[in-house]
């Protein structure tokens, strides 16, 4: 089977188990060669820059309604307390050290406070399903990612 650029399947999709079941996938994956641009979906603030996975890097934006965008697996030359505006370069895909090249988006409410990664809790504010996330309360499903359009 071959896999078209911005594809989500399989273990890419959300809830989708990691870990051999002891978490499940907080996000999408994108599938997306090395060096793809990657662009602001709406506006807002750089809240932090960070390492994520396999030497990647992750972008946290705090949207104009208060929400929140990581935007991961990318590199990106932004910095905390840049804006960005819609459109807006945010950083390119990277392959990661396992090979993989994608990338990996997670939204939040923005109701909720601390680092958006929670190894500890299990309680989540607008999911239904019983899986432990890893992440912070206000995780959204972010399924309706896929049906923007890809520039």
């Amino acid at each position: 089977m071959r896999v078209e650029f911005g594809e989500v399947i399989g273990s890419r999709t959300f809830a989708s188990s990691r870990g051999g079941g002891k978490r499940a996938h907080a996000g999408l994956d994108f599938v997306a060669p090395h060096g793809t641009k990657v662009y602001a979906i709406t506006a807002g603030v750089v809240q932090r820059v960070a390492m994520f996975y396999q030497n990647t890097w992750a972008v946290e934006v705090k949207n104009d309604d208060g929400s929140i965008l990581r935007y991961c697996e990318i590199s990106t030359d932004l910095e905390v307390g840049d804006k960005v505006s819609q459109g807006d370069l945010v950083g390119t895909v990277l392959r990661a050290d396992s090979g993989t090249e994608m990338l990996h988006m997670e939204v939040y409410y923005g109701d909720s406070e601390g680092s958006l990664t929670q190894t500890g809790n299990k309680s989540y504010q607008y999911i239904d399903e019983p899986k432990n996330f890893l992440r912070r309360s206000d995780l959204l499903d972010p399924t309706f990612l896929k049906d923007l359009p890809v520039k």
